[in-house]
């Protein structure tokens, strides 16, 4: 522990008083530790590696040009504009370091300490999250307000990107790297499907247009108090991207999709229309998140859609699976409301 405290007091002007590891998640970039100075609490985030390493995040430097350095870079600005919206807070950045000029070493970045509790993705929490009509409402809003700033091309926070008609070519890329990683090479589906899906993504429509969006959105990102959204405490993953994106990862495990669009409509009048995209994003995200164990039929088959006469066909023919009763974002047999 004096360890820690004598490391971190490095990149603090008040004394440290105590400091412990937070466990993030074994696939997390990030090492996370709670610190309490003189002057108050706070969470301060070191980069593990600044290289792009793990599917999730090699995914989305390829087809957004995500980089820590670039996340770190904004994420002050970042949290400023969705806390304008009042909706659900981020936390603000006290400060951040970019590169490993600086006495960690490392890339860092000190953050306000959030209320409310952490939300694990097996508990019980994350099951009642999932199925909450007052959480949906609340995702409703801050989503549709975030979405009201469009934008014509696709890329990171440093609005480095490409213009949207390149988008189709660009997921077929990603796609066919994403494929070739060692869990998806042993994924007999994934590769009979990839032809097909490769072929798909560069016959796509663009989308019309592109919006901020987060591709790792799952309960676990947020802390809660009494089944409400307290705080949204991950905001590194943002990208500039199609909005059907990430709608499309959200209906994978929101319950309460009408309640959703009620309150994005409340806010915004535009909602994409990806009937014909729904499928080639499907597996695109199972690559993305390194083919989960409950496979790739199972997230295509997912009855988790926002109404918006559906015409998702799956063109494979494999065994279902039995699900248990654990926390699934695959899950085909989806509670409707």
């Amino acid at each position: 522990m004096d360890k820690i405290i004598e490391k971190l007091q490095l990149i603090f002007d008040a004394k440290l008083l105590r400091a412990h590891k937070i466990d993030p998640g074994h696939d997390s970039t990030n090492e996370i530790f709670a610190v309490q100075t003189e002057q108050g609490k706070y969470i301060v985030k070191v980069i593990k590696d600044s290289h792009m390493h793990g599917v999730f995040w090699k995914g989305l430097h390829l087809l957004f040009g995500a980089s820590h350095e670039v996340s770190i870079k904004n994420q002050d600005i970042l949290s400023k504009h969705i806390n304008q919206f009042g909706l659900i807070p981020a936390p603000k950045v006290y400060k951040a370091e970019k590169d490993a000029n600086n006495p960690l070493k490392k890339p860092y970045v000190i953050l306000e300490m959030m209320p409310g509790n952490p939300i694990t993705s097996e508990s019980e929490t994350a099951e009642e999250i999932m199925k909450s009509p007052d959480v949906a409402l609340q995702l409703g809003a801050l989503l549709g307000s975030i979405h009201t700033q469009t934008f014509s091309s696709f890329g990171n926070l440093d609005k480095q990107g490409s213009p949207l008609s390149e988008f189709p070519n660009k997921l077929a890329a990603t796609i066919q790297t994403l494929a070739s990683t060692k869990k998806a090479l042993n994924d007999p589906l994934v590769q009979k499907m990839l032809p097909y899906y490769i072929s798909k993504a560069r016959s796509m429509e663009p989308p019309k247009v592109s919006s901020l969006i987060m591709l790792d959105l799952w309960p676990s990102q947020f802390l809660e108090d009494k089944g409400h959204l307290r705080s949204l405490v991950d905001i590194e993953s943002f990208c500039i991207g199609p909005i059907e994106l990430e709608l499309c990862l959200l209906e994978l495990w929101l319950k309460k999709r009408s309640k959703f669009k009620e309150a994005y409509f409340s806010v915004n009048t535009y909602w994409p229309d990806y009937e014909e995209t729904r499928e080639i994003y499907r597996y695109f995200l199972y690559l993305l998140y390194d083919c989960p164990s409950e496979g790739l039929q199972s997230c295509l088959d997912s009855r988790g859609k926002f109404a918006q006469a559906d015409r998702i066909r799956s063109r494979i023919s494999a065994p279902r699976l039995r699900m248990g009763p654990s926390f699934n974002p695959f899950n085909p047999y989806d509670e409707d409301d």
